[in-house]
């Protein structure tokens, strides 16, 4: 089956609907509206995904109303389609593609991997792992809702963790077990791991019906797919709403139940506590660690 990656640019001074890049060809970049001393956005969707999700498109204008970033939209919908294990394997093909052309941008044009900020949803934090333990010098890597199924204890070399950038954030959403339609973990893979509502299931969302794991895996619930994509998504949606609407304040914790029970540090005063999201690489030094946060139920969140 073909994975059937594409990259497509995004910039201000660009047509709405984009520029495709072709991967073997980066000559051709000299021909789009890519600036290679502007920062570089680039955003990997997830499993069962394609590159017009709703959510995509609200992250690339949301980052495009901020400043005049190159945004770069990875998709690869055909190879997130397949059977969950084929497309986690898939996510390999994905990373190794968007590695050799951040490469070829470095070779051909001096772009500055300090500039690249990678941000990965579910099988897409994982493609994002992947990039930046290739390329080296990747500046940030922001990892929503890392998938667990199938790397759960596995090797950090097989999955996001902190060596694949300077900085990588993590927001767990979907945590809950398998069994129970659980897409996340709660595994802390990265520099600082942030855990709303602790991280398992979201306020808002339904509680998805139990399933066979073998249901899961051929996505035979597709059926029920808002239930069980719900809290998983919810991690875009957060990281969305923290580029210019929402704070997130977030408490460094060991455990949920100790920040439920009051027993970690508060935010009383400004920085006392850690945004989550798009802000988390403001503060300094950057955060370590866990944090925890409740969030409204409903957009923006806040």
């Amino acid at each position: 089956m073909q994975v059937g990656v594409t990259l497509t640019l995004y910039t201000r001074s660009g047509p709405p609907g984009g520029e495709a890049l072709d991967f073997r060809e980066v000559k051709k970049v000299g021909v789009t509206h890519f600036d290679p001393a502007s920062h570089t956005k680039v955003i990997v969707h997830g499993y069962m995904d394609n590159g017009s999700e709703d959510w995509i498109v609200r992250m690339r204008e949301e980052f495009l109303r901020m400043d005049n970033f190159n945004v770069i939209v990875v998709a690869w919908g055909p190879g997130a389609r397949a059977l969950y294990p084929k497309s986690v394997a898939n996510t390999r093909v994905i990373g190794a593609v968007t590695a050799h052309f951040l490469t070829s941008l470095k070779e051909e044009y001096n772009v500055s991997m300090s500039r690249v900020h990678l941000l990965g949803h579910s099988l897409g934090a994982h493609v994002a792992g992947y990039v930046g333990s290739s390329v080296g010098g990747i500046a940030r890597i922001s990892g929503m809702d890392p998938a667990g199924p199938l790397f759960e204890s596995t090797d950090a070399a097989v999955r996001i963790d902190p060596s694949d950038a300077d900085f990588v954030d993590c927001i767990h959403t979907d945590g809950l077990p398998l069994k129970d339609l659980g897409f996340g973990t709660m595994s802390a893979w990265c520099d600082a791991d942030f855990y709303p509502n602790g991280g398992k299931l979201q306020p808002g969302c339904p509680k998805a019906a139990s399933h066979l794991v073998s249901d899961v895996f051929s996505w035979r619930v597709l059926d029920a797919e808002d239930a069980v994509s719900c809290s998983h998504s919810r991690s875009h949606d957060l990281y969305i709403n923290s580029i210019q609407r929402c704070s997130f304040p977030s408490t460094p914790c060991d455990t949920y139940q100790r920040f439920q029970a009051g027993q970690c540090q508060t935010c009383a005063t400004p920085g006392d506590c850690v945004s989550m999201g798009y802000h988390a690489a403001d503060s300094k030094p950057l955060p370590r660690g866990k944090y925890f946060l409740s969030t409204a139920g409903s957009a923006p969140y806040c």
